[in-house]
């Protein structure tokens, strides 16, 4: 991969990027394919203007914890790019989420970012359909976390992700790629 090429477009809502991308994606889902490298993949940041600070940590909590359901649904798992290092299962405290971990911005979710968080977990779409998708799974996650708590997130694991889901499915129609596109795992 010799050739390699960053593509950056100014902040957009959910909504424009699922409406007025699809030219761009399109062009560049045709033009460009990973060819399952791990080493390719789509970033997408959000805004931190609007997330305080135990905001960012119950996402970040989320995304450690329901690292093989979120690595499903975005196609890619990648020990150099996207690592995840936070496992609740290693007794993190609950404090050390929200804060950058020992990858810097190599993690699955860049928390170095001053004015973003950047979630790094998602192969290159390989049409406008799962670009949409992937914009819904980063919106639902972090609209999810605005209504949880740490008591909730450190429970039951299952338990968390099937609240998620009926988020999901209870708001299909602003996440409504999500919702078809990955109708098995959403059911």
């Amino acid at each position: 991969m010799c050739n390699m090429i960053e593509v950056i477009i100014n902040p957009a809502s959910h909504g424009y990027l699922k409406v007025k991308m699809k030219a761009l994606v399109n062009h560049l889902t045709h033009e460009w394919s990973s060819g399952g490298d791990e080493r390719v993949g789509m970033h997408i940041h959000v805004g931190r203007d609007n997330l305080d600070k135990e905001h960012v940590r119950r996402i970040d909590y989320f995304v450690n914890q329901q690292r093989t359901h979120l690595c499903s649904l975005a196609g890619r798992e990648s020990s150099e790019w996207a690592r995840f290092t936070k496992s609740p299962h290693d007794n993190h405290e609950w404090e050390e989420y929200g804060n950058s971990g020992s990858n810097g911005r190599y993690e699955a979710l860049n928390l170095q970012n001053h004015g973003t968080i950047e979630f790094r977990i998602f192969r290159t779409p390989y049409d406008f359909d799962e670009f949409c998708t992937m914009v819904d799974l980063v919106q639902a996650i972090v609209e999810f976390n605005e209504h949880t708590n740490r008591s909730f997130l450190t429970g039951n694991r299952r338990d968390v992700f099937n609240a998620f889901r009926f988020f999901v499915r209870e708001h299909k129609y602003k996440y409504d790629k999500l919702a078809k596109k990955n109708r098995l795992l959403l059911v």
